[in-house]
């Protein structure tokens, strides 16, 4: 019989992305080879090898101190941010997620509000390919300004996620007013992007998150409908 393997207890982490960096790291070498962070992670999840701090998961990540930044680093397109968002609108709107996780995009030029995939709202296994995909572009040039403790960034624009490799992302667009952000936000360095993906964290008011990525990989299909056929 084959011996069980330890479960991962990360449930007591005083710094959870640095810790599951630690766990991947040491995967790699017992297995010699490289092990995708997010898919690796998303496994000992569903299988419940990985035990998470679930009460004080969001909040521990929202009160990192070493990773907070200024929301004027936010207009800076292709970073990763997590922060806590109250929207104003939020009695008008269907559901809203309290604790988004989002590339930035371009700022909107008519509202400066800013603009961010936030990918809570696609299914963990959509969410791990669309990661996958933007680390092949992901990039840092010498001398660019860059946001504190950040090694790199996503390239990536809206025209990009208007393309079937990248329509993941369509659903997920959203608009943040930077006056809704309480406090500050989180800046996830790109050697953690991975695992900050893999973090169940989502907090959707108002809805399920599974009612909610059926609509988002609903939104996927009307989409490449349209421009594969055209709109009629």
């Amino acid at each position: 019989m084959a011996k069980e393997k330890p479960k991962i207890d990360l449930s007591k982490s005083k710094d959870l992305l640095l810790d599951m960096n630690r766990a991947i790291i040491e995967e790699t070498k017992k297995s010699g080879s490289s092990v995708g962070a997010t898919q690796w992670f998303l496994e000992k999840i569903n299988s419940g090898n990985l035990i998470l701090p679930d009460d004080t998961l969001t909040s521990d990540l929202l009160s990192d101190k070493r990773r907070m930044s200024s929301k004027a680093f936010m207009v800076l397109p292709g970073r990763m941010f997590t922060f806590i968002y109250r929207p104003k609108t939020k009695s008008e709107l269907p559901y809203y997620d309290l604790t988004p996780l989002i590339i930035t995009l371009p700022v909107e030029k008519e509202t400066e509000n800013i603009l961010g995939i936030n990918l809570h709202y696609i299914d963990p296994e959509l969410r791990g390919e669309l990661i996958d995909r933007l680390l092949r572009m992901a990039h840092a040039r010498t001398g660019e300004k860059m946001p504190p403790k950040g090694v790199g960034h996503f390239r990536v624009n809206y025209d990009l996620l208007k393309t079937r490799r990248f329509v993941f992302g369509v659903p997920c667009i959203r608009s943040y007013d930077p006056d809704k952000i309480i406090g500050r936000p989180i800046l996830i360095p790109s050697n953690e992007w991975g695992n900050a993906v893999s973090l169940p964290f989502e907090n959707f008011v108002k809805a399920k998150e599974a009612r909610i990525w059926v609509e988002s990989r609903r939104a996927m299909r009307k989409f490449i409908q349209s421009i594969t056929f055209g709109d009629n």
